[in-house]
């Protein structure tokens, strides 16, 4: 798996920056703040695996990710490699562990919320073992694998900025 556009690899796992969130009235918690809709454009995952019989490259990227809060799923541009672009593909389904907090962090105040109990979709399911071709008895793992979880800091403190461009893949 290699981080590619805005995407970075960190000791604590991969970072997508934030380009885009939209934050409202909690339907959950009354007035409290939510976050009601976020992206991460320009973005992106390949990967990949080699096909132990031809030598081939297989390789799928996830790219420009969004999150819907009312259908609880993570989605992207998902592409197989030489393949044509599926926009807003669902990838996985989430619950919210903590909603949107406030935090305190040395010299500065943070928003910060946890998404968990990331599954993948089945779709997703089926685009990995087509793709990369994985071996069949991936398709009794993948469906109750969880994927960790996503961990949304807003800092309110200015950064550079980060271009929106949505990822495309080479071709």
């Amino acid at each position: 798996m290699v981080p590619k556009g805005n995407a970075s690899q960190k000791a604590d796992g991969v970072h997508f920056p934030i380009t885009d969130i939209t934050l409202g009235p909690s339907k959950y918690l009354g007035l409290a703040p939510a976050t009601v809709k976020g992206s991460s454009s320009g973005s992106a995952l390949e990967i990949s695996s080699t096909d132990e019989l031809t030598g081939k490259k297989l390789a799928l990227t996830l790219a420009n990710f969004k999150i819907d809060y009312h259908a609880k799923k993570v989605l992207a541009d998902v592409t197989p490699l030489g393949g044509v672009t599926m926009k807003d593909t669902p990838l996985y389904d989430f619950t919210v562990l903590r909603p949107l907090v406030f935090q305190q962090v040395p010299g500065k105040i943070v928003l910060q919320e946890v998404l968990g109990k990331l599954m993948m979709t089945q779709f997703m399911q089926d685009t990995f073992m087509r793709t990369l071709h994985l071996p069949e008895f991936a398709s009794t793992v993948l469906p109750v694998i969880d994927f960790g979880t996503l961990t949304q800091t807003i800092d309110l403190t200015p950064r550079a900025t980060t271009n929106p461009t949505p990822y495309v893949p080479a071709p």
